[in-house]
Formats: C-alpha cells, sequence, structure tokens
C-alpha cells in the first residue's frame, strides 16, 4: 500500500529570482522527452550538467516566464553556488514524479520502466493521462497539472467503485480460483476503452446501489 502525499513543489532561488517546480504529469512528460528519456537525465543531473539542470528547470515550472527569468539571472553569475543547489533539487523533482514505492516493501524507484506496469515512462504517463481525461473525466489542464500518485489513487478509487457495483475484483485481489471473475483486468480495462462502454457493466446493481445510498 502507497502513501499518498501531495504533489512535490520546490522553489528555487537565485540573484533575487525564483522559479516554483512541480512534479506534475506534465513535468514528467516533458522531462521523460529530453535527450536520452527520464534515465538519462537523472544520470546527467547527478552529474551536475547544467544544460539539464536548465532543461529540466524548464520542463517542471509552473510558470513558464518565471522559468526564463530566473535562468536569465544566471548570466555573469558564478555557476557552481548555482549548480549545488539546483541539481540536487532537480533529482528530487524527477524522483518526486516516478510512482512512490510499496510502504510495506519500501522497494527503490525504477528509473528504466514503469515497475507496475513494465512499460517505458513514455507509454505509463500516456496512459496516466489517458485514465485522467477519459475515466476520470478531468479537464486536461486538471490531468496535466496532478502528480502521477494522485491520478493512480483516483483511478483506483474510480476502479473499485466500479468493482462494488458490479460484483468483480481487482486484479491486486485475484487470488481465489473460485471467486468472482475479475471483471477489472488490465487487458479489460482496454478492452472497455476501445468499446467506448463496459459489457460486464450491471445498471440494475447500480440503480439498487444508488437506492441504498438515499
Amino acid at each position: 500500500m502507497t502513501t499518498l502525499r501531495p504533489c512535490t513543489e520546490i522553489a528555487l532561488t537565485h540573484a533575487g529570482n525564483s522559479v516554483v517546480l512541480r512534479a506534475s504529469l506534465r513535468a514528467a512528460v516533458n522531462i521523460d522527452n529530453l535527450d536520452g528519456g527520464l534515465p538519462a537525465v537523472l544520470d546527467r543531473l547527478a552529474g551536475g550538467h547544467l544544460s539539464t539542470v536548465k532543461a529540466t528547470i524548464r520542463a517542471a515550472a509552473t510558470d513558464r516566464h518565471q522559468a526564463e527569468r530566473f535562468l536569465s539571472s544566471l548570466d555573469g553569475q558564478p555557476l557552481r553556488p548555482f549548480l549545488e543547489e539546483a541539481a540536487p533539487a532537480c533529482v528530487a523533482l524527477v524522483a518526486a514524479t516516478l510512482p512512490s514505492p510499496e510502504d510495506d516493501q519500501a522497494k527503490p524507484r525504477s528509473t528504466t520502466r514503469a515497475e507496475t506496469t513494465g512499460k517505458p515512462w513514455a507509454a505509463h504517463f500516456t496512459d496516466l493521462y489517458r485514465y485522467a481525461t477519459g475515466w476520470l473525466g478531468w479537464t486536461p489542464a486538471t490531468a496535466w497539472d496532478a502528480s502521477c500518485d494522485e491520478i493512480t489513487t483516483a483511478f483506483a478509487a474510480h476502479v473499485g467503485r466500479l468493482v462494488a457495483v458490479n460484483g468483480g475484483k481487482r486484479d491486486d485481489e485475484a487470488d481465489d480460483p473460485e471467486g468472482p471473475v475479475n471483471v477489472y483486468s488490465a487487458d479489460r480495462m482496454t478492452e472497455i476503452e476501445e468499446l467506448g462502454h463496459d459489457p460486464a457493466f450491471q445498471r440494475d446493481k447500480l440503480r439498487a446501489l444508488k437506492a441504498r445510498m438515499g
């Protein structure tokens, strides 16, 4: 089980200018689109690579104009003090875009693929956007601004509601071969999305549930 935390925000200040970095889905996608993808970006940040630090700040800034003013303030300034503060902050920001490890197992976060799906990060982030805007009904702006963990948690609750209505089981509960059919497996979710509706949806159960809720 993971512990939900608010979307990470990191403030950087240099030469009288500030910028706020947010570990949102938008930042995750922008960073993964940098040269070499997310793993390579982390490696370069750990080495204090100036261009990568700047690119990460631009990718994760909540205000682009603020980011450009902040980066412009570096002109003619010693870079070492800046990198000593900004590089670790960017590493922390990128790490915050990755799925939280399960608390009970304290797993380290993978940087090559999304551990929960085994997919490349680009595909994982695309799935999160689809879940947020398609299944949860969030606006694109809300989806882009949310953290990956926030989307995952909200989507899990949505699936849990569907399971409660339909009487099936989630993948993580499908350990009883004699139990109910696992309605919402990963393949099933893909099929439902392609069809545009859930063929197993039982509207009579939904009506009964609503009646019980008053």
